[in-house]
């Protein structure tokens, strides 16, 4: 019988804890207001998406992790030299200017590699402390997990058409995971124009 890895209470714990250390590094750099909200906007976010990972990627929670770090350490470092965070627009046509990606080079910010620097032995140590089990035996998700995880996606979505925020304030009130899905969402072809923006929230 095919053998596999199962996940524990104590490595998603950990994994968890390090995904909140970092964002709050992130925070202490890039959030202008210190709010109960974006704590809040990335828990709640973050439960999104280990629920999207066990049931769509069938559990790899390492995999969201190396995941949330590049994209912490790519929006750190586009952060420090732009003073915003990127959007998926950006993104496409920044690589294609040489000027940009090496003053973006010089300006690199040591601290960056704090989001990142851990992958490999965080890696390692999560392989060796999740439990060896049977395919069988492993608890995989059923409708009820999926009920849940459409439900607490649409509570999530649900600020983003009522309060018609701009990407930053986005952030700066429900967090960078919020701030990403904002942003993927207004990138699908005719959403932006269906999108009113309030300039005065703030």
């Amino acid at each position: 019988m095919k053998r596999i890895h199962q996940w524990t209470t104590k490595t998603i714990t950990v994994m968890i804890v390090l995904i909140l250390i970092k964002s709050l590094i992130f925070y202490g750099y890039t959030a202008e207001l210190a709010r109960a909200s974006i704590l809040l906007g990335t828990l709640a976010w973050m439960s999104f998406l280990m629920l999207l990972f066990w049931i769509v990627f069938r559990g790899k929670f390492f995999l969201l992790y190396c995941i949330i770090s590049c994209i912490l350490f790519v929006d750190f470092i586009y952060f420090q030299y732009f003073g915003f965070l990127p959007s998926v627009k950006e993104l496409i046509h920044v690589g294609q200017v040489g000027a940009v990606r090496e003053s973006i080079m010089y300006v690199l910010n040591p601290i960056s590699f704090i989001f990142i620097v851990d992958l490999i032995p965080t890696g390692l140590y999560l392989r060796k402390k999740t439990l060896r089990a049977s395919e069988g035996t492993v608890r995989k998700p059923g409708y009820p997990d999926t009920l849940v995880t459409i439900i607490l996606l649409i509570s999530l979505l649900i600020p983003f058409s009522s309060e018609a925020l701009q990407p930053y304030f986005v952030f700066n009130r429900y967090g960078v995971f919020a701030y990403h899905m904002f942003d993927l969402v207004r990138a699908i072809p005719g959403v932006d124009r269906g999108i009113e923006v309030d300039e005065r929230v703030s």
